[in-house]
Formats: structure tokens, C-alpha cells, sequence
């Protein structure tokens, strides 16, 4: 496959993507799995992001160390000069307030 750089991921702050880590998993989940049910929507997954999990780590601050948990997702300008995204959305919902 290809070499991933050191750019390649970047987090996004837990706090900030509660309502969309369910999303997330269940995509990470499908693409792991072998289950013929689940095929109709691998063709439309591999072009998705990679999500690979949740990083919980520390941030010191002053003498405090505050925990802290990031959504571990691509970076999409990885690698990029230039960068175009055509950001489907797909559902009665596209966004929430707050």
C-alpha cells in the first residue's frame, strides 16, 4: 500500500463530535466486516475518510495534566497544494444546532 505520513491523521475534539461518533464507529465496524448485508454500502464507504478510533492522552497545562479525548480522523489536506471536497449529505438531518 501507500507510506502514511506524519500528517496523514489529525484529531478533532471529542467534546465537538459527540453526536457524530456513533456515525463514525458504525462506518469503522462495516468496513472491518466480512457480513454480505453489509455490501450495498461498502462501495459508498471507501470513499469516506479515514476514522481509525478515539486517542485518549493528556494535555499538561501549567502543572495540571487535563485529559483529553480526540476523534482520530485523515487528514484531508494531507499531502494536498490544493484542496477541493464536495460534501454530500444523505438524510432528513444534516445538522444540529449546538
Amino acid at each position: 500500500c501507500c507510506d502514511i505520513t506524519k500528517t496523514h491523521y489529525i484529531g478533532k475534539d471529542y467534546s465537538h463530535a459527540l453526536d457524530e461518533i456513533d456515525f463514525y464507529e458504525e462506518i469503522r465496524l462495516m468496513k472491518l466486516s466480512k457480513n454480505d448485508d453489509d455490501k450495498p454500502i461498502h462501495d459508498l464507504i471507501t470513499f469516506m475518510f479515514d476514522y481509525i478510533g478515539i486517542l485518549e492522552s493528556f494535555e499538561q497545562v501549567d502543572s495540571e495534566r487535563i485529559p483529553r479525548k480526540m476523534l482520530v480522523l485523515q487528514n484531508l489536506r494531507d499531502g494536498c497544494k490544493k484542496l477541493r471536497l464536495l460534501d454530500l449529505k444523505i438524510g432528513q438531518k444534516t445538522a444540529q444546532a449546538g
